[in-house]
């Protein structure tokens, strides 16, 4: 009797081999996906944390605000009025404005919303188009939130600043 393999002990071992094969591909795909998707929340986050830090540091130097609205905002980041800075969204980019110069924060940008307190912590409703400095000048806390996303990835990050003028 000679010693060897059957064909069907054959096909069962390439059968065998083809779906260990096929378990180790899937695992290693599955984890690519977990680690792209990991990598692309820290970068949207790492750069949305800058973007806030950056709107957090310049709105707490704002010396006066000429325009608040729920997506919007410009400031006066010197008592002479030169230098003039505005943050919005344009195109799924949060965007820094100052002396007709755009500056983009960060991309990926959902939404935006900047919501405002007055110094009894009252939330404010400021019509888009006010005229009225006064109501401006009630102007102490500024709320920001900013949801970021990009894929499947989606963050929010809030941060809240008081502006110089809290103490009036």
């Amino acid at each position: 009797m000679k010693k060897g393999f059957t064909l069907i002990e054959l096909i069962i071992v390439i059968v065998l081999f083809t779906m260990l094969s096929v378990a180790v591909f899937w695992t290693f795909v599955a984890g690519l996906k977990i680690w792209n998707s990991g990598k692309n929340r820290a970068d949207i986050r790492q750069g949305g944390n800058w973007a806030i830090e950056k709107m957090v540091r310049e709105l707490s130097q704002a010396y006066s605000i000429r325009e608040a609205v729920e997506d919007e905002i410009t400031f006066w980041a010197d008592p002479d009025g030169d230098d003039e800075v505005t943050f919005n969204t344009d195109d799924n980019e949060l965007i820094r404005t100052t002396d007709s110069v755009e500056t983009i924060l960060t991309p990926y940008v959902e939404t935006l919303e900047l919501s405002y307190r007055d110094i009894n912590n009252g939330l404010m409703t400021l019509p888009e188009g006010t005229d009225s400095q006064a109501e401006r000048d009630n102007i102490r806390v500024i709320i920001i939130s900013l949801t970021l996303n990009q894929g499947d990835e989606a963050v929010t990050l809030s941060s809240s600043v008081y502006t110089r003028n809290q103490g009036l």
